[in-house]
């Protein structure tokens, strides 16, 4: 289980009283994943598997060409979690509901791994999260240059309008903005580091009446929300870009033969553009004049 083909989007949700962070992966064809922080709950179908699940749910023509369209279509119904339905008895699989259209719905059923497995998972996702912590110095890095860079220049600005006598609209700006003005100084790494640190540690202070298991998951479900992060921090250079496509769309195809055991297949194909239209001109036709010749 490589870290660069675990979910880079998760999101959370309930199941009965309990919190779940899930995720889906694009990959041959794709992984499902489910955990209470303690244990996972895992879907990963062969292509065969998958292929035979598409035939049984009416999905006609399907084929290794077909995947794309699928697979671009299950990571968007992942992406809304709210057209998702999850089931979670105490002593089966967990079943995830995922509705393509009004014509398919797309079944998942996960089963709880072994302690290996679980256990390499959440390496793997420990991994991702110091690999976020990085990127995020990075990010930091970036805009503490960017910062002293603008401060150089607002200075510039602010020596050369004294000049011309725009001390007092200094000053005005200053009277009428007094909180914005604590923070018109040169940009000072140390002391940001510590009034950030105070000011959060008085924001945990706040919390400090909810249960430990309740503040947990607000603060997996607030990590888990910055989907930039998870997307950017790991580079894989061997990955290929994914080509946009264009979604599919389900159409019913009827049988007309009559041997046919089913009344419907569902076909799935990419949208078809539209052609456009050319407007007729209507604008009244012009008369030519001339000289009239006998």
């Amino acid at each position: 289980m490589d870290s660069h083909l675990l979910p880079t989007v998760w999101k959370c949700t309930v199941i009965g009283d309990s919190q779940y962070m899930y995720g889906f992966a694009r990959r041959s064809p794709y992984a499902v994943y489910v955990t209470d922080l303690s244990n996972l709950w895992l879907d990963e179908p062969s292509e065969e598997k998958v292929q035979k699940l598409a035939l049984s749910e009416g999905i006609s023509d399907f084929d290794a060409s077909k995947y794309d369209l699928l697979l671009s279509q299950l990571e968007t119904a992942f992406n809304d979690a709210q057209k998702l339905e999850f089931s979670a008895p105490s002593d089966g699989p967990i079943t995830i509901k995922a509705p393509l259209s009004s014509e398919l719905v797309w079944n998942f059923e996960l089963v709880k791994a072994d302690e290996k497995v679980t256990s390499l998972f959440f390496s793997q996702v420990f991994t991702h999260s110091l690999s976020n912590h990085n990127y995020l110095l990075f990010r930091i890095a970036k805009l503490e240059s960017m910062i002293r860079t603008r401060d150089n220049y607002m200075l510039y600005l602010e020596e050369n309008y004294k000049t011309v006598n725009g001390t007092e609209l200094i000053d005005k700006y200053r009277r009428q903005r007094p909180d914005d003005a604590k923070l018109l100084t040169r940009y000072d790494s140390d002391a940001t580091k510590l009034d950030t640190s105070s000011s959060f540690r008085n924001l945990m202070l706040k919390n400090t009446d909810a249960d430990s298991h309740s503040l947990l998951w607000r603060i997996v479900s607030a990590a888990v929300d910055d989907e930039h992060t998870w997307k950017s921090s790991i580079a894989n250079p061997e990955k290929d870009v994914v080509a946009e496509t264009v979604p599919p769309v389900i159409k019913r195809e009827r049988d007309t033969s009559s041997d046919s055991i089913t009344s419907k297949r569902i076909k799935l194909e990419p949208l078809e553009q539209v052609p456009k239209i050319k407007q007729k001109s209507t604008s009244p036709r012009r008369k030519r004049i001339g000289i009239v010749r006998r």
